[in-house]
């Protein structure tokens, strides 16, 4: 290899080797940002999940392509498009939860966090689907407390963006209480 080439790419890996430790908080703890998922709106990813809403077909065979494993459905409401059919045809796992998000539910909050925590384990990625984001927002909040080890203001504040509603917030806190006891 040229002398010259070698130095560069030398030069690009140490530049690209940054730790951890010197990356800001957010971006240390996998912080969310904002993504494209087909036409789905309000699409938000998170380390491996992904939050959005007003999925069809298309969306979740781009889903499957992108690797995403699971698929949690918070929607509240029925829509014309048949999701656990979509996921089906693309080999996608399938869950439907109802998940109250003025007063959730502790098991049904418990299992779509071990869900999420498995699927982390396994390093899987997972699409959590609601009408308009608040209740995905809502969950993904906990988990990124309890599992991520986050601060909790920080998750709030994430979970804003991504379209927690206000009130839900009061909920993400007693959570929280509720599972790590503080």
């Amino acid at each position: 290899m040229p002398r010259p080439l070698l130095s560069f790419l030398l030069t690009v890996c140490v530049s690209a080797c940054v730790s951890l430790e010197e990356l800001p908080d957010e971006q240390a703890q996998g912080g969310l940002r904002t993504a494209e998922l087909g036409g789905m709106s309000n699409v938000s990813v998170g380390g491996n999940i992904w939050m959005g809403c007003l999925a069809d077909a298309k969306d979740i065979g781009i889903a499957g392509r992108r690797g995403i494993a699971t698929v949690i459905d918070l929607r509240g409401s029925a829509e014309e498009v048949d999701i656990a059919s979509c996921c089906e045809a693309e080999d996608i796992e399938y869950l439907r939860l109802t998940l109250d998000p003025a007063d959730p539910d502790p098991e049904v909050l418990d299992f779509a966090l071990s869900v999420m925590l498995d699927a982390d384990r396994e390093g899987q990625s997972i699409l959590l689907l609601s009408d308009n984001g608040a209740r995905s927002a809502m969950l993904f909040a906990v988990h990124r407390v309890i599992h991520d080890n986050v601060d909790l203001e920080l998750a709030l504040e994430e979970a804003r963006r991504a379209g927690m509603k206000p009130g839900a917030e009061s909920v993400v806190r007693q959570q929280v209480r509720r599972l790590i006891g503080t």
